[in-house]
This record gives C-alpha cells, structure tokens and sequence, in this order.
C-alpha cells in the first residue's frame, strides 16, 4: 500500500535532488539518449515509489536502480542492432535466392563490396552463407571465442553497410 502523506512525498523529492547530478551522470555515461533516459528515471522513480517502505537507503538504492536500468538499456541496443541483421537478405544478397535481373544486379554489387572486405571478413560472410550458427562458426575459425565471431560478424556488417552507404 502506497503512503500518501505530504512528508513521504517530499522525501522522495528531496532524494531526487540530492541523486540528480549522480543521475545524469550515470545516464551520459551510459550514452543513453534524452528521451530514454527519461523513461529509465521513471521507471527506477516508480519502483522507488512501489518498494518504498522496504528500502532503507533512498539515495543509494535509485542510483543503483538507474544503473542497471542503464545496463539493460545499452544490452538491449547491442541486442538490437544484431537482430537489426537481416541475415536472409545478407544470404540474398550473397546469391543464395534464385536469380534474377534484380538478384543478378545486386549479387554482383555485393560481389565487388566483397572484394573489399579484409579476407577474414571474407572467410566469415562465406561460413555465414552456409548457414552455420555460433558454435559452429567458432569451430570453423579456429577455436575463436563465440563473442570475438560475434564482433568480427558485427564489424564485417558495418563495414559493408559503410560500402553500401558510400555508393549511394
């Protein structure tokens, strides 16, 4: 049950005064854009609000609260731009859907980016186009940890990406 007295609400006023300054600098540090970092506040500030009688130390708690939040956010982005990869349409591009004008075009575009990439990256795009998964990539490359294939993966997208944006 939520306490409602004007004392209670003004501790948790003076709270947010005081963590203020630690607060926006836990959310730039964390790079989260403004209006994230609003929905981040407001939710640590509701859950301050609904744990409140359980908490002891206030201050602490919503800055500990603001930077998990802040650790789930960027996870959250990093997840993101991985599922952001289209892999279907990167085994498209690669030549793995039938032909056509259009296929033909842009497999021969992705061709000469190809050309481009480090031969790692080349390597990797050709396992990708296999249809070889995490582990299995690893394997193929040496034992490496599945996080460095996951970078290397990430790097070699952007870098074609970059390829891609500087063609148009």
């Amino acid at each position: 049950m939520v306490n409602r007295d004007p004392e209670w609400s003004a501790d948790v006023t003076t709270v947010l005064e005081r963590v203020r300054p630690q607060l926006v600098k836990t959310l730039k540090a964390y790079r989260v854009p403004v209006q994230d970092s609003e929905d981040l506040l407001q939710d640590a500030l509701l859950a301050l609000v609904t744990r409140w009688e359980h908490i002891r130390e206030p201050c602490f708690w919503l800055i500990g609260a603001v930077r998990h939040l802040c650790r789930g956010y960027v996870r959250r982005q990093r997840k993101s731009k991985l599922v952001g990869v289209d892999f279907e349409q990167l085994e498209w591009l690669a030549g793995a859907a039938p032909s056509g004008e259009e296929q033909h075009g842009a497999r021969l575009d992705l061709e000469r980016l190809v050309r481009e990439l480090k031969p790692q990256q080349r390597r990797l795009l050709g396992l990708i186009r296999l249809g070889l998964d995490g582990d299995e990539l690893s394997q193929r490359l040496g034992g490496a940890k599945p996080a460095s294939v996951r970078r290397a993966r990430l790097r070699m997208i952007a870098r074609l990406r970059e390829l891609m944006a500087g063609e148009r």
